[in-house]
């Protein structure tokens, strides 16, 4: 299903025009080039060396043919990322060179159930002029219609692949009728593309969570992300102290440190648990949370959404696991591995006499170990099923209301309205578009 994806784009085109036949030819070396790269690469780090029984040298050997046919450096990345979308694996993954010109489409979507939602318009955006708006649902990118498998891809393709200087959009609006789009696309510098990343990363190091009180006995606290070092979240686990129920909201963190991660499960059990076991080429690593005498012991709900990912998924399945507390929100993204980044040049033309003309840096994210947690499940490419699973409306979303908290701190004995728990801003993600150009 993710493999189909990157046809339909090499099919329906792109924004880049086809080069001359010598510097086609030039390009299609340089895609060979990558080609072996990632090859080598894979073949010597990456944790499955039956590659899920894929016959890895027959599938370089067809990529290598199709890359015979490429004629723009877009078609030659897809043609390389197409060929990694063969091992099906959320944690393995192509970062061609940076652009130096980032896409900004002026909106934010994600998965909502099977429904692909519009979670925020930028004012006076392009997005906006043409009538889009948020809780409209997108039922089409082009050709490609948005699903739970694909929209991970989706998105890569768009701010990473191949950016398109107009996108055609089909939509529904919340009376039901079918809308059919075009957005213009603005650029802005790799330069500001870097500034409003490192930004959003520095906000979220600086401010990892926030915590509000429902009531005297419930406590919400948002946790945005597993990337900070654990002595960033000493404040998280004070204000659990004395509540009867905390709410751990994990919607839209993609995860990020293990030592984080297993931090985080030993503020919640006051005894040693198995949270995951990592497995690599047959060798195995357990990683444990200590569990501490000062840990949170009282009640607990966690939130979780389609962009939870990673460390987020594993310490929600370990509390449904050790029956800590409940689940509740959307199926999570399936993306449970262990990666690592690696870097690689391209030089401009390989095997050319002068060495190869100027270089350009890519980047190869590969899977280092696949994770099962402590009753043998995997959660990669499954996902958390919540215990109660709860959607927002498409209207919910179009007003900014937050249902899923409310229903959770409804659950837990305390009372927040849906237009109260959503002006608390937890469900908010502008950010996304920030973060587009690499988004993992």
């Amino acid at each position: 299903m993710r493999r189909a994806l990157i046809a339909v784009v090499l099919m329906a085109g792109s924004a880049f025009v086809a080069l001359a036949q010598d510097d086609a030819k030039h390009v299609q070396k340089r895609g060979i080039f990558v080609l072996d790269r990632l090859e080598f690469n894979l073949k010597k780090y990456y944790y499955d060396r039956k590659f899920h029984g894929l016959n890895l040298d027959q599938e370089v050997s067809d990529a290598r043919e199709n890359m015979k046919k490429v004629s723009t450096m877009g078609e030659m990345f897809l043609v390389a990322s197409q060929f990694l979308l063969r091992l099906n694996d959320s944690h393995t993954f192509l970062y061609p060179p940076p652009r130096n010109e980032q896409p900004q489409y002026g909106f934010a979507a994600e998965m909502f159930g099977d429904k692909c939602i519009v979670t925020w318009v930028q004012p006076a955006s392009d997005a906006e002029r043409s009538g889009l708006r948020p809780g409209y649902e997108i039922t089409s990118f082009g050709a490609i219609i948005p699903t739970r498998t694909n929209f991970f891809d989706l998105r890569r393709v768009l701010y990473v692949l191949t950016p398109v200087k107009t996108l055609q959009l089909r939509a529904r609006d919340l009376e039901g009728r079918d809308l059919q789009l075009l957005v213009n696309v603005t650029f802005i510098t790799r330069k500001e593309q870097a500034r409003l990343f490192k930004k959003l990363k520095d906000d979220q190091s600086q401010d990892p969570f926030t915590c509000a009180a429902i009531s005297s006995e419930v406590e919400v606290c948002k946790l945005r992300t597993f990337e900070v070092d654990k002595s960033r979240l000493g404040d998280l686990y004070k204000t659990w102290k004395g509540k009867k129920h905390v709410i751990l909201d994990l919607r839209g963190n993609s995860g990020g440190l293990v030592e984080t991660e297993t931090d985080v499960l030993s503020h919640l059990f006051s005894h040693k648990i198995l949270s995951a076991t990592r497995t690599t080429n047959g060798k195995t690593e357990r990683d444990f949370a200590d569990g501490r005498s000062d840990a949170y012991t009282g009640e607990l709900s966690v939130l979780v959404d389609s962009e939870s990912a990673s460390a987020a998924e594993v310490v929600a399945r370990v509390v449904q696991i050790e029956k800590r507390g409940k689940v509740f929100g959307d199926v999570s993204s399936g993306a449970v591995r262990t990666s690592g980044i690696l870097e690689f040049p391209i030089p401009a033309v390989p095997d050319a006499d002068d060495g190869g003309g100027s270089i350009m840096f890519a980047f190869l994210s590969v899977t280092l170990a696949d994770v099962e947690m402590s009753d043998g499940s995997k959660l990669e490419g499954v996902g958390v099923i919540p215990d109660e699973a709860i959607t927002p409306s498409q209207y919910a979303i179009s007003k900014g209301l937050d249902p899923i908290l409310s229903i959770a701190a409804t659950k837990a004995g305390g009372s927040i309205t849906p237009e109260a728990a959503g002006a608390l801003g937890f469900t908010r993600r502008e950010t996304i578009e920030a973060a587009g150009s690499v988004v993992n």
